[in-house]
């Protein structure tokens, strides 16, 4: 739903209904990309980063998962690049998913460094945790439009503050923690606990 906000400008094209503007040249103008034949760097490979793998294949894009340990192949994932290595990447990249768990090693990984590598034209999602932005040097890079546009749905603080300068930038989208909000979770949820409950207890009666 972000990537498709961002691409297709759909944000832009709210905007300007609100106004009472009709946008079709300010879209044509270069505001708007296809997701097709994109490269789309998925930062954290576990089962939510392979379904994220799985419907941006859907829509044509070429996919670089990324892993601390790399031992097979990757359902929906063109190429797979060792986290240490994920870096050397970003210059390639039109769209970065981060999907990385709250640990000390991914504390503020996205940076005024790690984001000045990233094309002009790229987008940023973050939908893992808070703690992997630096929300201040994300604020620079996007307010000098040193990327395209971010959608984040986690923060460092949560809810993120009034006072955020992130809230009055145009190219971001920002959502309050509710990637998985619907009626149906609750019921994929209880679906999913209840397989993992059998398998744990399958592997125990081996042992």
């Amino acid at each position: 739903g972000m990537m498709l906000w961002m691409a297709r400008g759909l944000g832009i094209a709210y905007r300007r209904q609100k106004e009472g503007a009709w946008c079709d040249r300010e879209l044509l103008d270069e505001r708007v990309s296809l997701l097709q034949n994109k490269k789309c760097m998925i930062l954290g490979l576990g089962q939510i980063g392979r379904y994220v793998a799985r419907l941006t294949k859907a829509f044509g894009m070429y996919n670089l998962g990324v892993k601390r340990e790399i031992s097979q192949a990757e359902a929906w994932v063109d190429e797979l690049v060792p986290f240490q290595d994920f870096r050397n990447f970003l210059p390639q990249i039109d769209h970065l998913v981060v999907i990385l768990p709250k640990d000390p090693a991914t504390d503020e990984i996205i940076n005024k460094t790690t984001l000045g590598l990233m094309k002009q034209t790229a987008f940023l999602y973050n939908v893992g945790r808070g703690n992997c932005i630096n929300e201040a040097d994300l604020y620079e890079v996007l307010k000098e439009q040193k990327i395209k546009g971010a959608g984040l749905d986690v923060f460092q603080q949560e809810p993120l503050s009034s006072e955020s300068p992130l809230r009055g930038l145009s190219n971001v989208l920002l959502l309050p923690h509710a990637s998985a909000f619907a009626p149906e979770y609750y019921e994929l949820y209880y679906q999913e606990f209840q397989s993992d409950f059998q398998d744990y207890f399958s592997q125990k009666k081996n042992f």
